[in-house]
């Protein structure tokens, strides 16, 4: 089955193309940050806490890129922000529902969808959040407008000036212990003193006796000593 473009149905097409491009592009460059993250976060113990705190500072920055963008309706080459009229002056309406598997649709989604059929395009397409996200984000709405904006900024300095500090504290643990481990001597002074005695003037070393070589004994054992004849007592001696 053919798929078709239909971006003649759309409003400015070519910048929403290019604001989808612009969100797809930062969207995937957050999902590999965090990818990396996960993975230094697997390591437990040995995870190195720099490179974790710069990944998290990545995600961070990433996620409020994408934030900006959609004050410009994802295009970051606007003069001024339009708080998204782009994106929401066009309306995305399904225009063809398949069964069928859609190579396409699956490497673009990572093969978490496969076809896009009824089922499928209903929830992608919805544009309410679920009652626990949306009250989770009316409170931080909430809390977030009971402070003074010269509060949030002292706080997130504050926090900055944490982290910065933790960085730079856990840089200096890193720095002495690889010193220590290169200053760490791989040899004992004792064992070579003992070493060189042993060498020099033999002590601790002893010399074992030679072993005795046993003489050769007949085969009847002593000299004048009949062998014992099978199946008969041995004789008492007077």
């Amino acid at each position: 089955m053919s798929y078709f473009d239909y971006s003649h149905f759309q409003n400015r097409p070519e910048e929403v193309k290019q604001s989808l491009t612009y969100m797809i592009t930062k969207a995937s460059e957050a999902k590999r940050i965090i990818e990396d993250l996960i993975y230094l976060l697997n390591q437990e113990e040995s995870v190195p806490y720099p490179d974790m705190l710069e990944k998290f500072t990545s995600v961070v920055s990433t996620f409020s890129q994408l934030q900006t963008s959609f004050r410009r309706s994802g295009i970051p080459t606007l003069s001024q922000e339009d708080h998204g009229l782009i994106l929401r002056t066009n309306v995305l309406v399904p225009q063809l529902l398949s069964l069928e598997p859609n190579p396409q649709l699956q490497e673009t989604l990572e093969n978490r969808v496969h076809s896009w059929n009824h089922e499928v395009a209903p929830v992608y397409l919805s544009t309410k959040g679920t009652p626990e996200i949306e009250n989770e984000e009316a409170a931080l709405e909430q809390e977030r407008q009971s402070k003074a904006h010269d509060l949030i900024n002292k706080q997130i300095s504050a926090m900055n000036k944490h982290v910065d500090a933790l960085v730079i504290q856990l840089q200096a643990l890193e720095k002495l212990a690889t010193n220590e481990a290169d200053a760490k001597p791989t040899y004992s002074e004792e064992e070579t003193r003992k070493l060189v005695r042993a060498i020099m003037n033999g002590d601790t070393i002893s010399i074992r006796p030679a072993k005795v070589q046993p003489q050769n004994v007949p085969p009847g054992g002593m000299m004048g000593q009949q062998p014992p004849v099978p199946g008969m007592p041995p004789m008492m001696r007077r």
